[in-house]
């Protein structure tokens, strides 16, 4: 189930400014795993996190929710 979760994650990851509810949804699903795929949703986690962060103000306010 990991490896089908990390390979949906990387197909929406160009994708994941686009539609970034089907992006967490998928991290969220990871999460769920095991404990190995925990600390690999959490890391995916943390960079979403700080693109969110590096875009400008006008964009942050559509991807604060998801």
């Amino acid at each position: 189930m990991s490896i089908f979760l990390l390979f949906f994650i990387a197909v929406f990851y160009k994708k994941r400014f686009e539609k970034p509810v089907i992006y967490s949804i998928l991290i969220f699903l990871l999460f769920n795993t095991n404990i190995h795929s925990f600390f690999s949703a959490f890391i995916l986690m943390i960079i979403y996190i700080i693109e969110v962060i590096n875009l400008n103000s006008e964009k942050k306010k559509d991807f604060i929710i998801p």
